[in-house]
């Protein structure tokens, strides 16, 4: 199996939701940012999913990935052009293998394929449709 990075390393990653909320769940989140030499980014469709799961099952904690936003541990990308737009309803409720990915994991690929960001996600499909969407792009 070929490894999933195969890219020059990034500066910049957007995380997806689940990832935020495992690390929450371990109790470890603070120590995830200080693991990584590079910026984060989140998306507003991903940060309100952390939110909306975290208060459904309280196992995850309260996260709310504002406060860390607040104090520029991670930055809110806005997707607001309309290559990220277009990329987005691409993903969205689409089925890749057997995942149907979701407006955190669509949102995430949007950003990070348009952006040349790398990309953070427990979902091998969402990576391995990151690694095809790079090559496609001749990155």
């Amino acid at each position: 199996m070929s490894p999933l990075r195969e890219f020059p390393p990034a500066s910049q990653l957007v995380v997806d939701s689940m990832v935020f909320l495992h690390f929450s769940f371990v109790q470890r989140l603070d120590d995830f940012f200080t693991w990584l030499p590079s910026h984060l980014s989140v998306t507003p469709l991903v940060v309100k999913e952390v939110l909306k799961v975290s208060r459904e099952n309280p196992a995850f904690g309260r996260l709310n990935l504002q406060s860390y936003i607040d104090k520029g541990l991670i930055h809110l990308e806005k997707m607001d052009s309309s290559e990220e737009t277009l990329l987005f309803y691409g993903y969205y409720n689409q089925k890749f293998g057997r995942k149907k990915f979701g407006q955190g994991e669509a949102s995430c690929l949007a950003v990070g394929l348009s952006k040349h960001y790398g990309i953070i996600c427990d979902e091998r499909e969402v990576l391995e449709e990151f690694k095809i969407g790079m090559k496609a792009r001749k990155f």
